[in-house]
């Protein structure tokens, strides 16, 4: 077949789409997904309205690397049909990473075998109930770790890990059976956001609240809104030694 049949064809499938339950009838369960285009449109628009839509970070990311992962998306979007599965998977998978958030994967295809959607906070667990063509894979709901409840907090991502733990197989070189969360939050159940993650040329401190806990009073966080002017400025409170 000559690449320019293989293109008009996948562009007719791209419009027509296809149900991520038949794509995995048909390659197996065993084997990996190959995404024809209207898959690859799914993935794409899924990405777009996650990110745009529910992405607190993305003003942020856009001024500190000048990048608009957006826009790339979208431009993605227009010759997604004509690539190969390695080149489309490899071509979202710099997009996301290049938001350079530990928090933000994409896993290309396989199955969907230890396969678990994890929300954080109520805007992602909108999101994912507005997702009417979800797969079947465990959904856990769990607050975000802003939450200012830290009883329903840690009670909540303990009963998480241990059920995460009964469908995720960790890595060949992982492992899954490590201590869980207590009663509450010690101090080693934090870590600092790490360095990559952050804008260029922001102090030391800033992704690293250790301080913040160890104050009296207490404060959870370095950085906070005014409540003057909630959707435009951030005081960042540095620590005092």
């Amino acid at each position: 077949m000559n690449t320019a049949v293989r293109s008009r064809e996948a562009v007719q499938r791209a419009r027509r789409g296809i149900l991520m339950s038949q794509a995995l009838a048909e390659s197996g369960t065993g084997g990996p997904v190959e995404l024809d285009g209207g898959e690859r449109l799914q993935i794409l628009d899924a990405l777009i309205t996650s990110i745009a839509g529910t992405y607190a970070h993305l003003p942020a990311k856009r001024a500190a690397y000048a990048s608009d992962p957006v826009q790339a998306l979208t431009l993605l979007r227009r010759r997604a049909a004509d690539l190969s599965d390695t080149e489309f998977n490899r071509a979202v998978s710099a997009i996301v990473t290049g938001l350079r958030d530990a928090h933000t994967r994409y896993i290309g295809p396989s199955t969907l075998r230890d396969r678990v959607a994890v929300t954080f906070g109520l805007q992602a667990r909108i999101a994912v109930e507005l997702w009417s063509n979800a797969p079947p894979v465990m959904i856990k709901n769990v607050p975000h770790p802003s939450s200012r409840d830290a009883t329903k907090l840690i009670t909540e991502w303990r009963s998480a890990v241990a059920d995460l733990r009964t469908v995720v197989t960790p890595d060949p070189e992982g492992d899954n059976s490590g201590p869980n969360y207590g009663s509450r939050f010690s101090e080693s159940d934090y870590a600092p956001i790490p360095r990559g993650d952050l804008p260029y040329g922001v102090p030391s401190w800033l992704g690293d609240d250790s301080r913040g806990r160890q104050s009296r009073p207490k404060r959870r966080n370095t950085v906070e809104r005014d409540p003057a002017d909630l959707m435009h400025t951030l005081i960042w409170r540095a620590p005092t030694k």
